[in-house]
């Protein structure tokens, strides 16, 4: 299985925009390409399926770069903005491979993403066929399958959300989390890979900050971990040097093989 870092950048991306000009990277080196950091999007993909995880809002900039010429499904870890706002970049992809895209998320998620972007789950009318439906929703309650690959989804204590976290064979994503529970951690026994949140270094409400992250990695003991939804105080090469051999920091574009 092969996985692809579409993003790994907090809500706001790395650098953000808003900001005296220039001082957008926060603690990040501009010079460094690592440093450039898209909202936090995966694609998973093995010889029988290829799953994104979340639309991001640089969802078309992503694909591009990254190559990806087909998707089978997408997981929604929740609906937040910088987790689902480029769903549009979906319906061309739809009308070019004349299907529905199935979509799978919470009850709370796939609500949310019906009540924003109602077009994208309607039936076409006479009138105007070409604004029809292009998704297929699909609610989680348990493990289900794409095509014959199972995915495991687990609940997220997100601080005032709850997110999911996803299990696919031997590998694990969890972003945005600030606490996981018992079941959680059954689902994560095992794993080879996991994929998780690490805003900053000091605590927050909704993210895991980086000794938080590190104390669940400890736990769950993956041979490798890799920490993704990096805010701007954490410059790729510094926060390296502080972590654990099998403990990476995820950039744009990182491709790993499981």
């Amino acid at each position: 299985m092969r996985v692809t870092i579409l993003g790994c950048g907090a809500a706001q991306g790395v650098p953000v925009w808003g900001l005296e000009w220039g001082k957008g990277w926060g603690a990040c080196d501009p010079q460094n390409p690592k440093n450039r950091r898209t909202r936090a999007s995966i694609y998973i993909e093995n010889k029988e399926v290829s799953l994104l995880v979340d639309t991001s809002p640089d969802l078309k900039d992503q694909g591009f770069i990254n190559k990806i010429a087909h998707i089978d499904a997408v997981l929604f870890t929740h609906a937040h903005a910088d987790h689902c706002h480029g769903i549009n970049d979906l319906q061309f992809l739809a009308r070019t491979w004349d299907r529905l895209i199935p979509v799978y998320g919470s009850q709370k998620t796939i609500n949310a993403l019906k009540n924003r972007f109602n077009y994208a789950f309607q039936t076409p009318d006479s009138a105007a066929p070409h604004h029809g439906s292009f998704l297929a929703p699909h609610i989680i309650t348990e493990a289900f399958q794409v095509k014959n690959v199972t995915v495991i989804p687990f609940e997220q204590d997100h601080g005032f959300e709850i997110s999911l976290g996803f299990r696919v064979q031997n590998f694990a994503y969890s972003t945005d989390v600030v606490q996981l529970n018992d079941q959680a951690f059954e689902a994560l026994k095992g794993i080879d890979t996991w994929v998780v949140d690490c805003l900053r270094y000091e605590p927050n409400l909704t993210h895991a900050h980086l000794s938080l992250a590190l104390s669940w990695i400890e736990r769950v003991q993956p041979r490798r971990a890799i920490l993704t939804h990096l805010n701007f105080e954490m410059d790729y090469e510094e926060l390296s040097k502080k972590l654990p051999a099998h403990v990476e920091v995820a950039y744009d574009g990182m491709v790993f093989e499981i």
